[in-house]
């Protein structure tokens, strides 16, 4: 992987667009080499973080190690998005969770995307809700620092 490459890229895009979202690849832990993961990519562009997360007591541990992380590293969380939120077959209440979390962790639930059976990532379908969804979010208010 050549970092250099990726830097330049990364400063030509942001020289020319106002706003740019990075998509990590699934946890700020993810080990892009032996000794350079996703956080260490973050701390180099000194990005702030929005965490996608599923809501389950399962993912409430994963969520707040997540936190912690990137706190340790000193990172801005900008906050939490909610993915694919089924109130049907959740282990627990939207509202339950966003206080918890927000109790927890102080940072805060930016918006949630429901659960929608149409999605099809492969076949480019995002399904009705998901944009309206995350629209509303104030991204660049969110990636300023």
């Amino acid at each position: 992987m050549d970092f250099d490459k990726i830097a330049d890229a990364y400063k030509n895009i942001c020289e020319s667009i106002n706003l740019v979202i990075a998509e990590g690849v699934g946890g700020v832990r993810v080990p892009l080499t032996i000794e350079f993961d996703l956080l260490d990519l973050a701390i180099e562009f000194d990005l702030p973080i929005v965490i996608i997360a599923s809501l389950n007591r399962e993912m409430m541990n994963h969520l707040l190690m997540t936190i912690d992380c990137i706190r340790a590293a000193k990172l801005k969380n900008a906050g939490i998005v909610i993915n694919n939120y089924d109130a049907t077959t959740a282990t627990t209440t939207k509202d339950a969770a966003e206080q918890t979390t927000n109790q927890c962790s102080g940072v805060n639930i930016i918006s949630t995307v429901p659960y929608d059976k149409a999605v099809d990532i492969a076949g480019m379908n995002l399904g009705e809700f998901i944009l309206g969804s995350l629209t509303n979010c104030d991204w660049a208010k969110l990636a300023k620092r």
